[in-house]
């Protein structure tokens, strides 16, 4: 599972990179992954544990940009399981 990070107007030039993130699974720590894909074996124990019901919270994104500037904060992304 790769996530990515950029802009709707591509005209605007800003690259972005992530390079960390955190996890949270329901009723289990949160898991912190460096880069922006989550290694197999963690994806299946993901994929083994939610259920039906479950929000997935992506958040504290870390990332990157080709330009010196304070761009924009990232709000947490909460996937639902249905």
């Amino acid at each position: 599972m790769h996530i990515k990070l950029g802009f709707p107007d591509k005209n605007i030039g800003i690259r972005l990179s992530i390079k960390s993130f955190q996890l949270k699974i329901p009723g289990y720590s949160s898991m912190h992954i460096d880069g922006n894909s989550i290694k197999e074996i963690d994806y299946n124990k993901i994929i083994n544990r939610v259920k039906i019901g479950d929000e997935i919270v992506i958040s504290d994104i870390r990332f990157t940009a080709n330009i010196n500037a304070n761009i924009c904060k990232i709000n947490p992304i909460i996937i639902e399981i249905y």
